[in-house]
């Protein structure tokens, strides 16, 4: 529907100054999210899914992403930095998690 508050939702996602402005482009509440970077990082595109199941007692966390690296040459260092916040990201998401049961 045209003029949906759905239609664009960009979200600033940082680690202190350092972040990127996304664009959620699938949300399927309470198990997926789905977003592209329109910013931010040196990618000329980065899309990503994540992925919420229950796990025996807990959730498991599936987090995928592709990406094309802005300078031809970067993809290992790109895909190290992106890796590493993400596993921060992930954590963070646990703790914040475990504190709300």
């Amino acid at each position: 529907m045209k003029g949906d508050i759905w239609d664009v939702y960009l979200r600033r996602f940082a680690v202190g100054p350092f972040g990127s402005c996304e664009e959620v482009v699938e949300f399927e509440p309470p198990t997926h999210l789905g977003y592209v970077a329109r910013k931010g990082i040196p990618v000329r595109s980065y899309r990503a899914d994540i992925v919420l199941r229950p796990d025996g007692g807990g959730t498991a966390i599936t987090w995928t992403a592709s990406l094309t690296p802005l300078v031809p040459g970067t993809g290992a260092l790109v895909l190290a930095s992106t890796r590493g916040c993400v596993q921060l990201f992930a954590r963070e998401l646990v703790r914040y998690a475990d504190r709300l049961r």
